[in-house]
């Protein structure tokens, strides 16, 4: 019999987006890490019945829970909502098929081989109830947990073999067992493996995925690959039809602020906490051009292609529907110009600041003088001032800015700028669908 999931152990936002599944009635069940389910950190694995594939996002948009997949998702639906007790994310990784290997995109969709149950509307069928939460059934778990193990993962981790070795008992009776039994390779039968996890051996289990995903596609190689190819045309199409009508496209964020606002350390942490995030480094200059002047004057033509490329690289990032978090940004150049040359200086920098396009949020962080000295003494306080009034004009001008105060620990302001952050993705997301 499965574990009981408490209420006790279930995350608030976890409990609420169950619920909102219920109440749509769409099939669904937790394929497995039953136990992880209090935390906000983990992602959380369910199936859902292919015939509720359209229903599920409207349902859990109901309850805070927006799409975070981009472009070349595949096979997979991934929802996030920000948990404001914890400024933690919980992830729903929406599956509807159980289908092992590559994933399952345009790009190796075709190439290389999977192993396609076809089993994922029965097994839904199948789910049994564990303290008002649908779960796998016993047998189904095991399969689906080992299958995830030892083809996807190539490693059965810690947590996963004790619970493996439980459900080993009740194993045979699922119509993965129907699935698997012509595939084993031999020397292996479906008794084999079953007693191999029961008695916890599970390096000699790690080496049957590769021979299962062979083995699966090896009967009819053509059709296999013609089946596969004709689903990730589809689904390249419908990732260029939503590129063309930015939907699933990510959120980028220029964070901007004098040396000693918290800028670098604010958008690592951001980036490190996100579910997919990426932190692109938009500085203007370089600290080695300093004092040399013909190597600032090699620089001018250079510096617009070195922003486009980075800017590129970011726009890349965003189409997979990441956040892309810009460390400074072309408004930079609207910072004071000291002399000599100053006149000319101004002109090149406001063509260097309409270079990009606008990002989609400006976030400066504000804080005072004293206290950026005190984090960066390299800098007069005389002069930190008159930065932080041209960053606090820049957030004035700068479409989508918002002034952040910078002056509090970095905790509070990071949980601040995360919130702001979150609710421009949401705003977006919602706008684009």
């Amino acid at each position: 019999m499965h574990d009981v999931v408490s209420d006790r152990t279930v995350h608030p936002l976890v409990r609420v987006a169950f619920r909102a599944l219920d109440v749509a009635g769409i099939r669904w069940c937790l394929l497995h890490d039953e136990a992880n389910l209090e935390s906000a950190v983990h992602d959380i694995d369910l199936l859902v019945a292919e015939a509720d594939n359209r229903r599920i996002a409207p349902a859990l948009a109901k309850v805070g829970f927006v799409p975070l997949d981009g472009i070349g998702a595949g096979a997979h639906a991934v929802f996030g909502a920000l948990s404001g007790d914890t400024d933690a994310f919980v992830i729903l990784d929406v599956t509807f098929e159980l289908s092992y290997g590559p994933s399952g995109n345009f790009i190796v969709n075709w190439l290389r081989p999977r192993l396609e149950t076809g089993a994922a509307a029965v097994c839904c069928a199948r789910r049994v109830r564990a303290a008002g939460y649908w779960v796998l059934s016993p047998a189904d778990a095991f399969w689906a947990l080992l299958l995830n193990c030892i083809v996807d993962k190539q490693h059965v981790a810690a947590r996963h073999q004790e619970r493996l070795t439980e459900l080993a008992l009740l194993a045979m009776q699922s119509p993965l067992v129907e699935v698997l039994e012509p595939l084993w390779p031999a020397g292996w039968s479906t008794a084999l493996v079953v007693d191999a996890a029961a008695e916890r051996r599970f390096d000699n289990l790690v080496g049957l995925g590769s021979a299962l995903v062979a083995r699966a596609t090896a009967a009819r190689p053509i059709a296999f690959r013609a089946r596969a190819f004709s689903k990730g045309t589809r689904r390249l199409r419908r990732d260029l039809t939503d590129v063309a009508r930015r939907r699933r496209s990510g959120l980028s964020v220029a964070l901007l602020g004098p040396d000693g606002a918290g800028k670098s350390s604010t958008a690592h942490t951001i980036a490190a906490t996100w579910p997919q995030a990426h932190t692109i480094y938009m500085g203007l200059w370089r600290r080695d051009d300093e004092g040399h002047m013909w190597r600032q004057l090699r620089e001018l033509p250079l510096r617009p292609w070195r922003i486009w490329w980075r800017y590129l690289r970011g726009f890349a990032w965003r189409l997979t529907g990441a956040l892309v978090i810009f460390d400074r940004y072309t408004y930079d150049a609207l910072a004071p110009t000291a002399a000599p040359l100053a006149l000319l200086k101004r002109a090149y920098l406001s063509a260097i600041s309409h270079t990009c396009p606008a990002p989609d949020v400006v976030v400066v962080l504000d804080a005072s003088a004293e206290v950026m000295h005190a984090r960066k003494p390299d800098k007069e306080i005389d002069e930190l001032q008159e930065l932080r009034g041209a960053y606090r004009a820049i957030a004035a001008r700068a479409p989508h800015a918002c002034l952040v105060n910078a002056n509090r620990d970095a905790q509070t302001v990071c949980a601040d700028v995360r919130t702001l952050i979150w609710n421009a993705y949401v705003a977006e997301r919602t706008r684009s669908t």
